[in-house]
């Protein structure tokens, strides 16, 4: 008996995993050859399975690292004819973590203490300290942290900025102000004066 070759270069299934899952934006169709799956920043692998309609190869299936794929290609190569490639295209959302870990003042300790939903502290130092070393730490390892205005203090406040920087960019920035008060130790008396009394010599601070 004479054996016909396969030529269905189709699939009949296409899983694709993940955890956590991602999204398809379209059920599989044997007939439609290009997806796009998209997953979240914390997403470690995915896993494409397909399985042929008829005899069929299949390859370029497997597990990959969404951080360093855009594109999966599955090929069904049949028994005779020309194969069928379907495309999946890989989106991985990045990260817009903004929290930190930890918020400090060496110098002094901010109130309130730091908390996630608050952008605002404030911090008194004594009259001696120029500059202040803040401590910054983001929760999420791809977010940069950024502090400015902690040097060349003045006697007074000074507004300090954090500025928290996600993966996602810019538009999802978290800017955070530590206000430093800064003390003043002058102790001079810009004047003096008594009720019915004149003062003899008259009022000079640097006279004490």
């Amino acid at each position: 008996k004479h054996y016909r070759k396969d030529n269905n270069n189709k699939l009949s299934g296409l899983v694709i995993t993940a955890d956590p899952a991602g999204t398809l934006d379209t059920p599989f169709d044997p007939d439609t050859t290009e997806y796009t799956y998209t997953v979240g920043p914390d997403t470690p692998a995915i896993t494409v399975t397909g399985t042929p309609a008829g005899n069929a190869q299949v390859t370029g299936d497997g597990t990959f690292d969404p951080t360093t794929t855009d594109k999966i290609e599955v090929v069904v190569t049949p028994e005779e004819g020309e194969p069928k490639t379907y495309t999946i295209n890989v989106v991985r959302n990045k990260s817009t973590d903004v929290t930190l870990d930890e918020l400090s003042v060496a110098e002094g300790t901010i109130t309130p203490s730091y908390a996630d939903n608050v952008d605002a502290y404030s911090v008194t130092v004594s009259s001696d300290v120029d500059q202040v070393n803040v401590t910054a730490t983001p929760h999420d390892p791809r977010t940069n942290a950024s502090v400015s205005g902690n040097t060349n203090l003045q006697t007074g406040d000074n507004p300090i900025t954090v500025t928290v920087t996600p993966e996602s960019g810019d538009a999802d920035k978290r800017v955070i102000t530590i206000n430093v008060h800064k003390k003043n130790t002058d102790a001079t008396l810009s004047s003096l004066s008594l009720d019915n009394v004149t003062l003899e010599p008259t009022f000079d601070p640097s006279i004490t």
